[in-house]
């Protein structure tokens, strides 16, 4: 109920390559523990990624992040998922 699913992926392929989930700790709030939940290529950038909407949004996060890009484009993503969330209101 009071958790964000994202899904970054190119809509050709639809694929899910791996899943992440990134939530607060009740032993310290400094940094969102992070896990993969399935196992795939871009699983750090994606736990990285997680942990930071998880600190903006203040929910658990389970994000799907399937793009392999440079990081400039990678920035530009992380920064058009949090405008998103802005508009709908979930951050």
């Amino acid at each position: 109920v009071d958790s964000l699913y994202v899904w970054v992926g190119d809509e050709k392929s639809l694929n899910m390559n791996n899943l992440v989930t990134a939530m607060k700790s009740i032993y310290d709030d400094t940094a969102p523990l992070t896990t993969t939940v399935i196992d795939g290529p871009l699983d750090a950038l994606a736990q990285e990624l997680s942990s930071r909407l998880n600190m903006r949004a203040k929910k658990p996060i389970f994000l799907s992040y399937n793009v392999e890009a440079s990081d400039e484009k990678n920035f530009a993503i992380e920064k058009f998922i949090g405008d998103k969330l802005k508009s709908l209101k979930l951050i």
